[in-house]
């Protein structure tokens, strides 16, 4: 990874299993609603 936030970023974290998938959620939520930061 990157540093970046971005779905495939998130999506590649889902498939390590090394994080809770609802936490997950709710990133990803968060990122259609809002979107990717800026700048990073």
């Amino acid at each position: 990874m990157d540093g970046r936030l971005d779905p495939l970023n998130l999506g590649a974290a889902a498939g390590t299993g090394r994080y809770d998938p609802q936490a997950l959620k709710k990133v990803w939520h968060r990122l259609a609603r809002f979107g990717a930061p800026h700048g990073g």
